[in-house]
């Protein structure tokens, strides 16, 4: 299994890795590479994916995207998180590569996980106005994709790139 992600630019990269670090010092939760997943849990080779993102992204512009309201789920992955709007040409994009790879798609929430768990809803609810203040409303812009092994059936410890496509020169490098 392996997981399509898209990655900010560096700057909110490491706006976000930051985030990341205090919260997840907060709530005993583990680090991860700040990340919208496009698509989880892709079975199959790795290879065809990445051919199928070149063809599809090669010549693609993910537009602008904005940091929205914080939210709170009990779902682990969905712990702490920030809504982000996308572009309608993204959503469509996204719509042609799970056709392009065979697989069905369950309903998208572009967002970034800012820490993973269960429970502490307090202390959560306490960080999040925090969150809001320094992410909400701000711009950013999507600057490659990653195609990584990160699944829900993957430790989160054996999560690693595999290549990465750069929107502004249009190459996939193994990473």
């Amino acid at each position: 299994m392996h997981s399509i992600w898209l990655m900010p630019d560096s700057e909110t990269r490491k706006k976000l890795r930051s985030l990341n670090e205090n919260i997840a010092g907060a709530l005993n939760s583990p680090l991860f590479e700040p990340h919208i997943t496009l698509i989880g849990d892709i079975p199959g080779d790795v290879e065809q994916t990445r051919a199928v993102c070149s063809e599809l992204f090669g010549d693609f512009d993910a537009g602008p995207a904005k940091f929205a309201e914080v939210s709170l789920t009990d779902a682990y992955f969905m712990f702490f998180f920030a809504n982000v709007s996308v572009s309608a040409d993204l959503w469509a994009k996204r719509k042609k590569l799970a056709n392009a790879l065979g697989v069905e798609v369950a309903a998208w929430q572009p967002h970034f996980s800012l820490a993973y768990g269960s429970g502490m809803l307090e202390q959560r609810k306490s960080l999040s106005s925090t969150v809001e203040e320094t992410l909400g409303g701000q711009g950013f812009n999507i600057s490659s994709i990653q195609v990584v092994t990160a699944s829900k059936q993957e430790e989160l410890r054996h999560w690693r790139s595999l290549s990465q496509l750069d929107l502004r020169n249009k190459r996939f490098t193994s990473t």
